[in-house]
């Protein structure tokens, strides 16, 4: 696996983040796209548990966001 490139020369090989910005996860929508793309299944659900936590054990499930709380935002 090659090492991500800070100065925005990745570009990932799926997903929306196409373009690269200054400030951006190397051209990612979010870190757990980053992290789909670049570890290896075996170790990504521990990455994704230690990311975001586990509730009773299991892990957390997403939160669906309202549109009207989106476009207030």
């Amino acid at each position: 696996m090659a090492p991500l490139e800070v100065d925005g020369a990745h570009q990932p090989t799926s997903g929306a983040g196409a373009t690269t910005k200054a400030g951006s996860l190397a051209g990612f929508e979010s870190l757990e796209q980053l992290l789909k793309e670049h570890v290896p299944a075996n170790k990504l659900e521990e990455a994704l548990r230690v990311l975001h936590g586990t509730k009773g054990g299991r892990p957390v499930s997403d939160l669906t966001i309202p549109k009207e709380a989106l476009s207030l935002a």
